[in-house]
């Protein structure tokens, strides 16, 4: 995956995580080296198996961020919704919320960062297997279909309020 490792302001940044080893887990990995094939300069993108207080900082350096990961329980194809702020931030070892990753994200850069989080409706999890299971690949089509639409814009606030209207829409 592509990572700056400088301190450039990219208009949009996509973190795909998750576990592609343990099927449809790896759905937000997925969706982000789908949209990394677009070539989009204005965009940046990372993949992990979790979120961790690293990415903070990324998303303090972005105008703009995507948080995408599977989702085990929400409406077919996907959700989409705005995180907002933990009031104060913690995090274990072990994993990190992304309300925590958002407010040490804001805390770095002085500003409210604009972050939205992603899921993609997968099933199983349970299994030990590097592909994503069939139903769960045409959720992560109708996806990437939407999002190559909304992406297609370069101006942050053009994909902004693309993203608005689609969390609205529910």
């Amino acid at each position: 995956m592509k990572k700056s490792g400088n301190d450039i302001v990219k208009d949009l940044l996509i973190i795909g995580y998750g576990n592609p080893g343990r099927a449809d887990d790896g759905l937000g990995v997925a969706f982000a080296e789908e949209i990394e094939k677009l070539t989009y300069d204005y965009i940046e993108i990372e993949s992990d198996y979790q979120l961790s207080v690293e990415h903070a900082y990324d998303i303090s350096k972005s105008k703009l961020a995507i948080l995408a990961d599977a989702h085990t329980s929400c409406s077919e194809p996907f959700e989409l919704r705005q995180v907002k702020p933990s009031p104060a931030f913690s995090f274990t070892t072990h994993s990190v919320s992304p309300e925590n990753i958002v407010k040490f994200a804001n805390d770095l850069s002085g500003g409210e960062k604009e972050v939205f989080i992603l899921g993609i409706r997968g099933y199983e999890f349970n299994i030990f297997k590097e592909t994503i299971t069939e139903r769960a690949q045409i959720n992560l089509k109708k996806t990437l279909d939407c999002f190559k639409n909304v992406l297609k814009e370069s101006n942050p606030a053009i994909i902004r309020n693309s993203l608005q209207k689609i969390c609205l829409q529910g």
